[in-house]
């Protein structure tokens, strides 16, 4: 198993090495965190072993992790698909309650 702090801080490392004050940026960060956070809920709530729970924590972790680069290499690009513009894309999930 790994260390899922010490994995957040190798990410919060990379991240920074980009612009946080760019609002995209800074909303990336928050939101790859926010689906790491959620990958594993979910995959404990579906009675997944602690390996494999640490695992889908871990790919939500690095599911976006080319975004970076594409917001910085192309930030007007990414407006259209800034923050809360895309929720008709959104797959619907079974809630997962914050005691969970």
């Amino acid at each position: 198993m790994f260390d899922r702090e010490q994995a957040k801080g190798v990410f919060t490392r990379y991240a920074e090495q980009y612009d946080t004050s760019n609002i995209l940026i800074f909303h990336k960060i928050e939101y790859t965190l926010r689906v790491a956070e959620l990958a594993g809920r979910y995959a404990a709530a579906q009675g997944m072993n602690a390996s494999d729970t640490n695992f889908a924590w871990f790919l939500g972790l690095l599911h976006d992790i080319g975004r970076f680069e594409q917001i910085r290499r192309s930030p007007k690009q990414q407006k259209r698909s800034a923050p809360g513009t895309l929720r008709a894309n959104c797959v619907s999930t079974p809630h997962i309650s914050r005691e969970q």
